[in-house]
């Protein structure tokens, strides 16, 4: 196995629960490189996606903490697999993502929860 996608793919036929994170990460990586957008962009973009998703489909305003959870929740999973493919925590790595990944539903969860964001 010469890197980190051959090794993904032996997990992912192996079967049990690192079958499934293999999948996961398997799939993770191919929309990236589907996209080609840079890793830090789609952090951004997918958790906006899931704090607007998580307000709409539990119909909570964007001031509710709710969708705030679901995304640091969904980020933090995300992180404990890339920790278990890659075998050891990359905090260079896992703190840029989370903050790209946090930072604009962050904002927003702060700027309509102080009034600093209203409708006329």
């Amino acid at each position: 196995m010469n890197n980190v996608s051959d090794a993904i793919q032996a997990a992912a036929h192996s079967g049990g629960v690192m079958s499934i994170i293999a999948k996961y990460e398997f799939w993770k990586n191919s929309f990236a490189a589907w996209t080609g957008v840079n890793d830090w962009l789609l952090h951004s973009q997918i958790g906006m996606a899931i704090f607007l998703l998580t307000a709409v489909a539990f119909r909570k305003p964007l001031s509710a903490l709710l969708p705030l959870i679901v995304v640091a929740l969904g980020e933090g999973l995300n992180e404990y697999f890339d920790k278990l493919t890659y075998g050891s925590w990359r905090w260079p790595d896992t703190s840029r993502d989370l903050a790209f990944t946090l930072a604009w539903p962050l904002l927003l969860y702060i700027f309509t929860r102080f009034g600093l964001l209203q409708r006329d």
